[in-house]
């Protein structure tokens, strides 16, 4: 339903864009200068709202592929320590004493399972941000809604103000979208990825 509302919206749109091509009138300038601060609002949370989901599914692809080596390694862990334990092992079996190999085996195992819990932190912070975003979406396209059902009104509050300023802000968030996109989600995803390692180092020392 969401989805159909908003092709709806923008078939709409095109279509007031398309008349204000070739006819131009008070109510078609108006409605067009009305728009321009709701659409701003709307491209900026659609952009972080896309940041957020891709980080989203990135952390989670992450951390399963990071549980699941956790997994093999402890399992080869196990293994080896029952070869060990029958003296089949490539060292000689001693009661007191854990083999280099299995020892640092186990400590990988425990390492990609604290990045696996790290990543699921990661995720779950980016759930939250959608959300937020989500509501902020919703009020960006009320006040789309309202800009165009009151757009006589508000054309009149607004003349008297210079929004060129957006078209270039909306020229330079396109640019940064089609060219910068990918180096905002890796440096986004980084920062995330360096926060939740240290509020998780903080939680394992206050444990």
């Amino acid at each position: 339903m969401k989805k159909c509302v908003e092709k709806a919206f923008a078939l709409a749109l095109i279509i007031v864009s398309l008349v204000g091509t070739f006819l131009q009138t008070e109510l078609i300038s108006s409605i067009i200068y009305v728009i321009i601060i709701p659409s701003f609002i709307l491209s900026i949370v659609s952009f972080f709202s896309e940041i957020s989901v891709e980080c989203q599914e990135n952390a989670e692809k992450t951390s399963k592929l990071a549980h699941e080596l956790s997994d093999l390694e402890q399992e080869s862990v196990h293994t080896d320590l029952k070869l060990y334990e029958k003296g089949e092992y490539e060292v000689p079996y001693n009661e007191e004493t854990v083999p280099n190999k299995i020892y640092e085996q186990q400590l990988k195992s425990n390492e990609h399972l604290a990045e696996s819990i790290i990543y699921i932190m990661m995720a779950t912070f980016f759930v939250k941000i959608k959300k937020v975003l989500d509501k902020a979406i919703f009020v960006g396209y009320l006040m789309l809604f309202l800009s165009l059902i009151f757009c006589p009104y508000f054309y009149k509050w607004l003349s008297n103000i210079n929004l060129n300023c957006l078209t270039l802000w909306s020229l330079a968030l396109l640019y940064i979208t089609l060219e910068l996109k990918s180096e905002f989600i890796s440096k986004i995803y980084d920062y995330v990825y360096k926060i939740c390692k240290i509020k998780r180092d903080k939680e394992n020392k206050e444990g």
